[in-house]
């Protein structure tokens, strides 16, 4: 049971984040909509800066698994895996459900000096490029490293393109960035 209510208050914080921001999600609407008391919450996380910073985790998982499964779903050579990340990307962009995305509004919305919510950012962003990397690297690309860091910045763009300008051929203009970049 224990376990089952710190879930969904991730699940309802997570939601709530994606639509409204951080900090214009008050800790009595995730309550609310998880169907939980503040006890639990305090119980479980202590504070919401540490709430937010779980489901941040989690949703880094997540989002390296989508990647991951469908890059393995693709198969082929390395950069045949790069491609079909961005087709699982273009495909996330269409979505009904597509919200931007909760790192890059992390980033965004953590002026404190601590900046916790940034540095869960950052370190998605180092989990993204070391996953690319190492497809880099199998390709003997001579900049794997920084070519890594130049694919996740394209699909960064592309969520910020998609989500503020409503472009939804974002993510295959990223893709099409990709092939341009591995091409030379």
């Amino acid at each position: 049971m224990t376990s089952d209510r710190r879930s969904r208050l991730v699940r309802a914080a997570q939601a709530l984040f994606l639509e409204q921001g951080f900090r214009a999600t008050g800790i009595d609407a995730i309550l609310a909509a998880a169907g939980v008391a503040k006890m639990t919450l305090y119980n479980h996380f202590g504070s919401k800066d540490a709430l937010i910073h779980e489901v941040l985790t989690q949703h880094d998982a997540e989002v390296r698994r989508a990647f991951v499964e469908a890059m393995n779903a693709a198969g082929g050579t390395p950069k045949n895996r790069i491609f079909a990340a961005f087709d699982h990307l273009t495909a996330e962009i269409a979505s009904p459900d597509f919200k931007g995305g909760l790192f890059i509004r992390a980033a965004y919305e953590d002026t404190e000096p601590s900046a916790v919510w940034r540095e869960a950012a950052a370190e998605h962003k180092r989990r993204m490029v070391a996953m690319f990397e190492l497809l880099l690297r199998e390709m003997r690309h001579p900049h794997a490293a920084v070519t890594a860091r130049c694919i996740v910045t394209l699909i960064d763009g592309a969520r910020v393109a998609a989500y503020a300008a409503k472009d939804a051929g974002a993510g295959m203009n990223a893709r099409r960035m990709a092939e341009l970049l591995l091409a030379a």
